[in-house]
C-alpha cells in the first residue's frame, strides 16, 4: 500500500528546523576574532596586517600583494 502524503513527516520538519537554527548560529562562532582588541584581527592572517594608530590603518606586509585597510 502506497502512502500519498502531501506534507513531509514531522521528523523531516524538525530536522530542517534544527539545521536552520544551526546555520543561523555559525557566524556567532567567529565572534572571538570580530571582538578582538586588535582591529586587524578580522582580516586574513596571510597578509600579516599590522595596525598603525597614527593613520588608523591596517597595513599589509609590503612583500605581499594585499591591500591596506583604513578606518574613517
Amino acid at each position: 500500500m502506497e502512502s500519498n502524503r502531501i506534507f513531509p513527516s514531522p521528523r523531516v520538519l524538525r530536522l530542517a528546523l534544527a539545521l536552520g537554527l544551526l546555520l543561523l548560529t555559525v557566524p556567532a562562532l567567529r565572534q572571538d576574532r570580530a571582538e578582538a582588541k586588535d582591529p586587524c584581527a578580522p582580516f586574513p592572517a596571510v597578509c600579516h596586517y599590522t595596525y598603525d594608530p597614527v593613520e588608523n590603518c591596517c597595513n599589509a606586509a609590503p612583500w605581499l600583494d594585499c591591500y591596506d585597510v583604513c578606518f574613517f
